[in-house]
């Protein structure tokens, strides 16, 4: 049972027809920074222990993609702490 990210899959690089330097480092970062406001919540407010141990596991994977683009050459810290405010308010309200 995988919410976001399996943990068993095996990583593929996959062919990726962007240059790595015309990744949108931001898009790619509030993504998961929105996965792990979901995954957080049911760490916190799921009453069944399979799902927080997944959601548990899942955070690992999503913090490590986040590390990924936040040292992304194209990461705009500014661009993206806005949003991270402006996503946080809205998970407060839950």
């Amino acid at each position: 049972m995988a919410i976001f990210y399996s943990d068993n899959a095996e990583r593929s690089g996959g062919s990726i027809s962007v240059p790595y330097s015309q990744w949108n480092a931001n898009k790619g970062y509030l993504t998961h920074y929105e996965n792990y406001l979901v995954l957080d919540f049911i760490t916190r407010a799921s009453k069944d222990r399979a799902e927080i141990a997944q959601a548990r596991k899942e955070l690992t994977i999503c913090e490590r993609k986040l590390e990924f683009w936040r040292k992304h050459p194209n990461f705009e810290t500014a661009v993206v702490t806005r949003k991270v405010e402006e996503m946080k308010r809205q998970w407060e309200k839950r």
